[in-house]
């Protein structure tokens, strides 16, 4: 029941996410990714410990192989997700920097902030709400699962 609850909220998930992105297309700023490895490697690496944490709740999903009926069929949806999260991530990350700039490890919530850069003829703006509902709708799923697993 939780699976068909995600799988329709998928769309919710997605379609917010392209919007912001499609819209930031005009403060899109290249420069902004340069100087890559001015100080060398290691500041990106001692900055990618704490947010792989994140990487970890992934292992859930070795938790819910035993319940499902084609295990390869589940290991294999299982990869794809976590695919297409990793790729979501990428995108999301690149046009917030590309939008702020050196700022971006400043900010507590960068999306938000990037989507506060939006405006459409003075009419459209004010879109941060749309970057919350993806993080509602995606928090709703993973707690659901937390919860489901304990039980």
């Amino acid at each position: 029941m939780l699976g068909r609850a995600a799988e329709l909220f998928v769309p919710v998930f997605i379609f917010p996410i392209f919007i912001l992105i499609l819209l930031l297309i005009p403060d899109l700023e290249f420069k902004n990714i340069f100087p890559v490895l001015a100080d060398g490697i290691m500041p990106p690496i001692k900055g990618a410990i704490v947010p792989s944490g994140w990487f970890s709740e992934f292992f859930l999903i070795i938790f819910l192989l035993p319940f499902l009926a084609d295990m390869k069929k589940g290991m294999k949806s299982g990869m794809k997700s976590v695919f297409a999260v990793m790729m979501t991530l990428i995108v999301v990350n690149l046009t917030v920097l590309f939008v702020l700039g050196s700022t971006t490890s400043t900010k507590l919530y960068p999306l938000m902030n990037a989507s506060r850069y939006i405006s459409l003829a003075d009419f459209f703006e004010h879109v941060e709400s749309a970057a919350m509902a993806v993080w509602i709708v995606g928090a709703f799923v993973k707690i659901s699962v937390f919860i489901m697993h304990l039980l």
